[in-house]
């Protein structure tokens, strides 16, 4: 309920943390505040709260104490408002209140009244963050399984799911037709003399596959894994461009020795039997022997990006950063070490992008 835009903009988060912490004491406008505000450290959270407030002050019924929680919600002027906030008044009018310090509680209410939350909504949310938080220090193969399997939502990409998880340690594997299905998936794998999980890519990452081609895939995985290129293409019937968008992937790698790019596109197309411009390039003999100068690492993870999003074992930042180096441009570990308010020059990956900008034409950029 409380770490969200309004809650900050109306200035009620860091007072109650500085009071958690036990920077500031806990303070209360009126007595009468203290037994409903006291497990909120004297800062109104919920919206339960702010109708016991006038329930137990201006002796508001419950049926009132709700309208006043409706009303609060508009920020431009509304004539009911204005009747409650009479109400108010004649209320803590009743019960001796000074009219100065009505005032101030009239203006404690109404600026909480714009943002506030229920808190069985605020339960809700915070089990649903806490479980999560226990799963990606607990289990961080599993949540990352689940969440890229639940593509799309939230705020991250692919990309940097497993890239974090790689951070933490976890073993990731990139799409291959012998092992992959549709989803994501878990598959056991020895770190320092023990078994963990890895995390397998499933082909949902593989771009340009649509319901088609994962029909197609897991109709034909049903039968038992496949075995051989020609094994997929005869089983699956897939279209040209899965084809190619499957190789590209690298997901067709294991099936030949060394697993080289070219190469295994090479064979896709044979197997397929699809006439290209390589074929013709080379006499239109597709039984001869074609040498291709291998992909290099640089070329690999830039085609690894291009189609699933992700790499499992680089980053593009890779291929740049000794050039980088040479013109002092930061890593992200190394600004822990700069003084503050001192210019630096940075360079990544833009994950996310701000839209639109702020008034004041700022745009906000994740690296």
């Amino acid at each position: 309920a409380l770490i969200r835009p309004g809650p900050i903009q109306g200035d009620m988060v860091h007072p109650y943390l500085r009071r958690r912490a036990g920077i500031e004491p806990v303070t209360y406008l009126h007595p009468t505040l203290e037994p409903i505000l006291k497990r909120t450290l004297g800062v109104p959270i919920f919206q339960e709260q702010v109708m016991r407030i006038a329930i137990e002050l201006a002796d508001f019924t419950p049926s009132q104490a709700d309208e006043l929680r409706r009303a609060m919600g508009f920020r431009r002027y509304s004539p009911q408002m204005e009747l409650l906030r009479e109400q108010l008044h004649q209320g803590m009018d009743r019960r001796g209140i000074a009219r100065p310090l009505q005032e101030q509680i009239i203006t404690f209410l109404t600026a909480f009244g714009h943002y506030g939350f229920p808190e069985s909504h605020s339960a809700s949310f915070a089990l649903l963050a806490y479980a999560s938080a226990w799963f990606k220090v607990h289990h961080p193969a599993l949540f990352t399984m689940c969440l890229i399997n639940s593509q799309p939502m939230g705020f991250y990409s692919n990309a940097t799911l497993v890239n974090d998880a790689r951070h933490h340690g976890v073993e990731c594997r990139p799409p291959d037709l012998r092992y992959s299905v549709w989803d994501c998936t878990l598959e056991p794998a020895k770190s320092g003399g023990r078994w963990e999980q890895a995390l397998r890519i499933g082909l949902r990452c593989v771009k340009g596959l649509g319901k088609r081609a994962r029909d197609r895939l897991e109709g034909a995985r049903t039968k038992g894994p496949f075995t051989s290129i020609r094994d997929v293409v005869v089983r699956t019937g897939l279209s040209k461009d899965a084809l190619v968008a499957l190789s590209k992937s690298g997901a067709f790698d294991g099936f030949v020795e060394g697993g080289k790019r070219r190469d295994v596109l090479w064979a896709v197309l044979r197997a397929a039997q699809i006439p290209t411009e390589g074929v013709a390039q080379y006499g239109g003999a597709e039984r001869e022997a074609v040498a291709f100068e291998p992909v290099g690492r640089a070329e690999r993870i830039v085609a690894d990006y291009r189609f699933t999003g992700l790499c499992t074992d680089g980053h593009p930042m890779e291929v740049f950063r000794p050039a980088l180096d040479q013109r002092r441009v930061q890593t992200a570990r190394g600004l822990e070490h700069i003084e503050d308010e001192a210019w630096v020059r940075v360079a990544g990956m833009a994950i996310v992008r701000q839209r639109p900008s702020t008034a004041k034409g700022f745009t906000f950029v994740s690296l």
